[in-house]
């Protein structure tokens, strides 16, 4: 419920930023500096919300890139960035040495939009006749946007300032994988493109790399166990976890993925159960119990499927 309420709150603000013309330049023109900066960055927090909100429902994206005629706010005009840059060239535009927060989200936000706008809701390869003609075009598109995410993450996974905006990145990662997985899936039910085996391999890689983020993620929320960062990270945590029970049923390293699962649950357990930690909002300290609650019931249900498994590989 309470990612259709945010929903609502992103889906309305973006509508109105779009009405009011945050995202053309002519809106800007006799502005003083200090309201259109502030505007500038509204817009570029609308832009973010939008693809974050898409890759929680899996909806289009209400904003497309080609909407923003604006400049972008004033920390990125300054080193030569613009909404109308590819995501790949916003990529190469992230210092791995002094990250630029504002950047990151734009490069993110610009990967997103391309999976959606590009593959995901594309005409191209939704619904199509003549898969076989697509299928050079499809996995292109899928090694781009695979190269550009891990490009991203290469250059923010060893900043220590960049932390909060890694669980965005890896969750994206995580979603867009899955997305695209089942895609694949899809596209590979067609009759002339079902016996072709680059997409029964590029699928084993996309589900070998979600699974491994899948991992890295939890581990991190383990590294910052004392910090606030894992209470803002709860929600990403909880739906990782559900990633993580297919992979813990499935895999060959149940045991490692079992101890992840287990050592994530007593981290937030442990935060409801101590006053210093606990957070003081009631409704938060609701949904996060409960957070808490479904990721016990998910480390048991892994817990109990080992075991079965283990017995019968005795007998």
């Amino acid at each position: 419920d309470g990612v259709w309420l945010i929903g609502d709150i992103i889906t309305t603000s973006c509508r109105k930023a779009i009405d009011i013309g945050l995202n053309r330049w002519e809106y800007y023109v006799g502005e003083n500096e200090k309201d259109a900066e502030q505007s500038r960055e509204l817009w570029l927090q609308c832009y973010w919300w939008d693809k974050w909100y898409a890759l929680m429902t899996g909806k289009q994206p209400l904003i497309y890139v080609g909407f923003c005629s604006c400049l972008p706010p004033k920390n990125l005009m300054n080193i030569g960035v613009s909404y109308s840059m590819t995501a790949c060239s916003l990529v190469d535009a992230v210092n791995p040495d002094e990250i630029e927060q504002n950047l990151c989200y734009l490069a993110l936000s610009r990967i997103i939009d391309d999976v959606f706008h590009n593959i995901l809701y594309n005409d191209k390869f939704v619904g199509i006749s003549n898969a076989g003609e697509k299928l050079d075009s499809f996995l292109t598109e899928i090694s781009n946007t695979r190269g550009e995410l891990f490009s991203l993450y290469r250059k923010m996974h060893e900043n220590e300032d960049a932390q909060e905006l890694l669980f965005h990145l890896k969750f994206a990662v995580i979603t867009i994988f899955g997305y695209l997985s089942d895609l694949i899936i899809r596209f590979g039910n067609y009759s002339d493109v079902e016996s072709d085996g680059r997409l029964l391999k590029e699928l084993e890689i996309l589900r070998e790399e979600r699974a491994a983020m899948c991992r890295d993620t939890l581990k991190q929320v383990i590294k910052v166990s004392t910090g606030p960062l894992v209470l803002k990270s709860v929600l990403y945590t909880l739906l990782i976890m559900f990633c993580m029970m297919t992979l813990c049923l499935n895999s060959q390293s149940r045991t490692t993925d079992l101890s992840l699962m287990l050592a994530v649950s007593n981290i937030y357990a442990h935060v409801i159960e101590n006053p210093r930690t606990s957070p003081g909002d009631p409704p938060f300290k609701i949904a996060l119990t409960r957070y808490t609650k479904m990721m016990l019931i998910l480390t048991r249900i892994c817990y109990e499927s080992h075991m079965q498994n283990t017995s019968a590989d005795k007998l």
